[in-house]
Formats: C-alpha cells, structure tokens, sequence
C-alpha cells in the first residue's frame, strides 16, 4: 500500500486534477442515483460554495496525485438552529480501500467541520453499499433517504 495523507484543498485543485473525471465517473457509477443520469458536475457552483465559505474539500493525496476527496457543504437546520455539515460526497479510489484511509477520511472530515463550529454532520449512502456499512459502524442511522422523480 502508498502512502498517502488528508489535507485541505481547493475545488479549483480538485477540477483541474488529471484524474478528476475518472474519480467523477467512478463516483457517479458508486454513488446509487442512476436515476440522476450522466454527471454534469457544478464546476462554477462549488466555487461560489467556497467563495462564501459555504462548502469546504479535503483531498487524500499519494505521490502528488489527488486519490479521494470529501465534500463537506455548510447548512444550516433552521428548526432546531443547528449548524450542520453535510458529507455531500465521498470518494476514494480502489486501490486505497482496503486498509483504514476511508475511515481516516471521514474522521478528517468530522474534525474539520467541529473545528469551523458544526455541531453535527450528516451523510448518506446507497443501501446495502460498503460505504453505508462502513457509516453504520461509525455512526448512529437517523433517517432513511428516499428519492422522489418529479415530474415527466
């Protein structure tokens, strides 16, 4: 196994990295929302998220190379007046998934939004995935995410 490590990044790094759409196109296959069709990722709309301090990235990096990355976007729960983090999206690559760094990962995540001030952070996974069993173990299941197609 490489080495590899978590530190913060910048979204114009992440999408301008050589791998990016072959880590997009993996994620997009993982991710459980087929129904979303082809990824068409928000390049302009996560800029302005990190612009406004509303969306942070953490990149997992070996040999100069972005590896993984978690998306981390700010909210807020206006019923309970909870900051919120939401764990928008999660990916490592292959090679790196059979040790801890995915659990690292999502630590790193936790850390960094308690360190800006959330109080708790959210995430979600596709049902029966490796990703939802890993959140299992880590965490406490409160919801069931459902999708709703509207419209045709």
């Amino acid at each position: 196994m490489q080495y590899a490590y978590i530190r913060e990044g910048s979204f114009r790094e992440l999408f301008t990295d050589p791998a990016f759409d072959l880590m997009a196109a993996a994620y997009t296959s993982e991710s459980g929302t087929a129904e979303y069709g082809e990824a068409n990722v928000a390049k302009e709309g996560y800029y302005t998220l990190e612009k406004y301090g509303d969306a942070s990235l953490l990149v997992v990096e070996s040999c100069d190379c972005i590896v993984g990355f978690a998306v981390i976007v700010h909210s807020y729960h206006m019923h309970f007046s909870k900051h919120i983090a939401v764990l928008e999206t999660l990916y490592l690559d292959p090679v790196f998934r059979n040790g801890t760094l995915g659990i690292k990962l999502i630590r790193a995540a936790q850390k960094f939004a308690k360190q800006k001030g959330f109080e708790f952070m959210t995430a979600s996974a596709p049902a029966g995935s490796r990703l939802n069993k890993l959140y299992a173990r880590m965490g406490r299941a409160t919801d069931v995410d459902y999708l709703f197609k509207l419209g045709d």
